[in-house]
């Protein structure tokens, strides 16, 4: 049998250490999911034209990437960035 003794002390700083640690992976994380956001509206931006309205993600949205996934999966920027097809135009109007 062996038994593992570790001091208060230890357990303070290792808690400590795992806490800041975890607190700047969390700050990289977001960071680095708000630059990709901002490359992707930047290269977009063209794409979407004039609407007079912000679009924000709804249950339409999950219909619009199924649908152009069935055609092929595009992976292209410009595939992504398209008015797409007249069946993902009527499901947009439809919200």
């Amino acid at each position: 049998t062996v038994i593992f003794t570790v001091d208060v002390g230890d357990l303070t700083v290792i808690f400590t250490v795992d806490w800041l640690l975890d607190r700047v992976r969390t700050s990289v994380n977001v960071l680095s999911d708000a630059y990709g956001a901002a490359i992707v509206h930047h290269i977009c931006a063209d794409g979407l034209g004039d609407s007079g309205r912000e679009h924000s993600a709804g249950p339409g949205d999950l219909e619009l990437i199924q649908a152009r996934s069935m055609e092929g999966g595009r992976s292209s920027p410009a595939g992504v960035c398209s008015n797409g097809s007249n069946e993902e135009r009527s499901l947009i109007a439809q919200r």
